[in-house]
């Protein structure tokens, strides 16, 4: 942590482990040592003589571990260290991939409902183009049974001439 006051490591790291010390020159083994991971841990963790934090599996985001120690009179340095720690986010989660699976996704909805509708006008045409065919056979039959009707009419006509001459005609009988 003298050497440098931040570190930025990448999130497909497992285990990160930082190694520290307190200089007590009398008795070593009595130097006892306190970590927090602010951004992750809420209170201190007592890491009793072992001079080690290890974090597992960190998520993307920006931490500052924080440590601590105090001598064999267990007079502890409230002051400590920080070291501001960077893990980057994978490939998947920065926010211009993001932003692009967005854009993608949209185009592909965009594109979907394009398609469905063209298969929707198409299917129009093709109901459209039905009903004028059977519009035009009907109105075909139609005619067709009009003329008919004419045909019966004028059939009628004559049969009634007919009719009338071959009565008019018995009474001169």
């Amino acid at each position: 942590i003298t050497e440098t006051n931040s570190l930025s490591i990448s999130q497909d790291v497992l285990a990160l482990s930082l190694e520290f010390a307190a200089l007590n020159l009398v008795q070593p083994s009595k130097n006892r040592y306190a970590f927090m991971l602010e951004g992750l841990d809420t209170t201190w963790n007592d890491a009793g003589n072992r001079a080690e934090a290890t974090y597992t599996q960190l998520r993307h985001g920006d931490y500052v571990l924080r440590v601590r120690a105090a001598n064999n009179d267990g007079v502890w340095n409230e002051a400590g260290l920080a070291l501001r720690l960077h893990v980057e986010p994978r490939w998947h989660e920065r926010p211009w991939i993001r932003a692009a699976l967005a854009v993608l996704g949209l185009l592909m909805v965009a594109g979907l409902l394009r398609r469905r509708a063209r298969q929707f006008r198409a299917r129009e045409r093709d109901l459209t183009l039905r009903v004028d065919e059977r519009t035009r056979a009907l109105n075909d039959l139609n005619e067709q049974l009009e003329q008919r009707v004419r045909q019966r009419t004028t059939e009628l006509e004559e049969e009634k001439q007919r009719l009338s001459a071959t009565m008019g005609s018995i009474a001169d009988a």
